[in-house]
């Protein structure tokens, strides 16, 4: 277990007047700078009192320390804060209430017909719940709290008893897989991916496979998500499903009705192609350069063949996205394509960058519709030029293509954004449908 949160500091946290400025549009994070106190002189996780030039009060944070991100707000001026026991309380009890209001309706309900439907969801969303630096996932039978700061780590055992004195939750021994994810230096001692509390054998045989994934259901769908227990010395955001991406997927999974075929680039574990195929689809294609990811593709493929997904309408291909498409035969379309890349990856001697790479593939991809088909775009990208829908806007008139359709297709629910921060934002999506 983590230690217990540091006390607050009686000296207050001085910063420049650039950092006031973005303090006051709501930015939650102080960044470093010649202006601002040293974070080195306060304890990391203490709370601190905010003031500006002249002591005008800014609210109060939680010291990082030194790197990148010195201190996170916690409270903005004004505001009444409790002690933190009663204060975390209140955040997680406010999250908690939004996800089961999710969780009555929609596809993030639990249970349909009496079988698991939806038990993958994420719980709190760091500074969007307002407990900077930690987020929880509930994936099936266990919590999952991915830790990516110090300005908050003391704050996870509360967290924790706050999501279980909540109910509907996962808990007891075994439930609960804690996640390090900050750089080598700064983590102690010890593995970085652990429980935190230890489950007994029985358990363990119980819900875990031999290659320690558990089984989650997405609209009654069942997959494999890897916590990382595997390789504790590599602490991942990720387990092998993109929970942000549920929305979407339930959305491709209502066109895919209609039949038809559709393509998955950068296909993943196949998340998108599954909830095609159980939709309706007549014929999925799904690509990626990873064997790895295939295999785990196929794993799900056969995990679902009584959900409607039926193996012989589906082909893995392991190739680069950009070239798969290019070397298709000019006549040959789709009538979807899902283009739901890595913001930066190595791809054989031609390394990916969302950046430069996205926009010529859009219009590829626009190219291959047959009418009336429908494109997904999806891109993680905080820095980006221009919206996404300009971009995707601009490669139609590229490809020659007319939309019909451009919406936003952005995360779940279970994923809220925070205005003037979007650091802290999954990713940014549109849905366009070609006439």
């Amino acid at each position: 277990m983590l230690a217990a949160m540091a006390n607050s500091s009686a000296r207050p946290y001085r910063v420049s007047r650039a950092t006031a400025r973005v303090l006051g549009r709501g930015h939650p994070w102080i960044l470093p700078d010649a202006e601002s106190d040293d974070p080195a002189a306060f304890e990391p996780g203490a709370r601190v009192d905010v003031v500006g030039p002249g002591g005008a009060p800014l609210g109060s944070a939680r010291v990082e320390g030194p790197g990148p991100i010195a201190a996170r707000m916690w409270s903005r001026p004004g505001a009444e804060v409790l002690d933190d026991e009663a204060e975390v309380a209140l955040r997680v009890a406010r999250a908690l209430a939004q996800r089961r209001g999710l969780a009555r309706k929609g596809v993030a309900r639990p249970r349909l017909g009496g079988e698991p439907y939806t038990d993958a969801l994420r719980l709190i969303h760091g500074e969007a719940d307002g407990l900077p630096g930690l987020h929880v996932d509930r994936l099936g039978p266990v919590l999952r709290v991915l830790i990516s700061g110090r300005a908050c780590a003391g704050l996870v055992d509360g967290v924790v008893a706050a999501i279980h004195a909540g109910g509907d939750w996962p808990a007891g021994p075994g439930a609960v897989i804690q996640v390090l994810h900050r750089p080598a230096a700064e983590r102690p001692p010890g593995p970085a991916v652990a429980w935190q509390t230890d489950p007994d054998p029985a358990w363990l045989a119980e819900n875990l496979d031999a290659r320690g994934r558990i089984q989650v259901h997405e609209c009654g769908l069942r997959f494999r998500v890897d916590p990382g227990l595997g390789d504790p010395g590599r602490p991942r955001p990720g387990v092998g499903l993109f929970l942000d991406q549920r929305e979407n997927r339930a959305r491709l999974a209502e066109l895919a009705e209609a039949g038809g075929e559709w393509l998955n680039l950068f296909a993943h574990t196949g998340a998108f192609s599954l909830a095609l195929l159980a939709g309706g689809a007549q014929r999925v294609v799904s690509v990626d350069l990873s064997a790895a990811y295939l295999a785990w593709l196929g794993d799900h493929l056969q995990a679902n063949r009584d959900r409607g997904v039926e193996p012989g309408r589906h082909a893995s291909v392991r190739h680069d996205g950009r070239r798969y498409l290019a070397s298709l035969p000019r006549a040959e379309g789709f009538d979807g394509i899902v283009l739901d890349p890595p913001t930066a990856a190595a791809a054989g001697r031609r390394f990916w960058s969302v950046q430069r790479d996205l926009e010529p593939l859009v219009t590829e991809a626009l190219g291959r519709l047959r009418p009336g088909g429908w494109l997904l775009v999806c891109r993680n990208a905080r820095r980006a030029r221009a919206p996404l829908a300009d971009l995707v806007d601009a490669a139609a008139r590229h490809s020659r293509v007319r939309l019909a359709e451009l919406e936003e297709a952005g995360p779940g629910p279970d994923f809220p954004r925070r205005k003037a921060f979007p650091e802290g934002d999954a990713f940014r999506g549109v849905l366009a449908r070609i006439r």
